[in-house]
């Protein structure tokens, strides 16, 4: 009996651990999960910065339909609204938003700048868009 129970143990002993094969394999594995998954992980970052951008310029043109509501809705006519940096604000959290275009008498075009602030991912870049001056100018 002794003799069969030493083998039992043996034969566990020697089933212990992986093989070369078996740990080649999950490196393989591994290897082609890495070449599929990184690149795909890269574009899915620049994705997102370009999707922030584009939030970035969809609250700017917000703050410029906003503030020419509340100036309606205050009694100002529409060739007295101005729109620039102190009414419409600069502040957009990772962005900062500069507006030009939108003095009194200065035409019918705003343009709107996005700057993604220092010390975010967003850093760097920009974006503009130009939109018409509210109330038909």
């Amino acid at each position: 009996m002794e003799s069969t129970e030493a083998c039992a143990k043996k034969t566990e002993q020697d089933n212990a651990g992986f093989t070369l094969l078996e740990i080649i394999a999950v490196i393989v594995i591994m290897s082609i999960l890495a070449v599929v998954a990184v690149p795909r992980y890269f574009d899915l970052q620049t994705q997102a910065r370009e999707r922030a951008m584009a939030t970035g310029i969809a609250e700017g043109i917000g703050r410029v339909n906003g503030y020419f509501a509340q100036q309606i809705l205050s009694g100002v006519t529409p060739n007295q609204i101005t729109y620039d940096d102190t009414t419409l604000g600069t502040d957009l959290g990772d962005f900062t938003m500069n507006t030009t275009g939108g003095a009194i008498g200065g035409g019918s075009i705003i343009t709107i700048l996005i700057t993604g602030d220092t010390g975010t991912p967003l850093a760097g870049m920009t974006r503009s868009v130009t939109v018409r001056r509210p109330g038909g100018l």
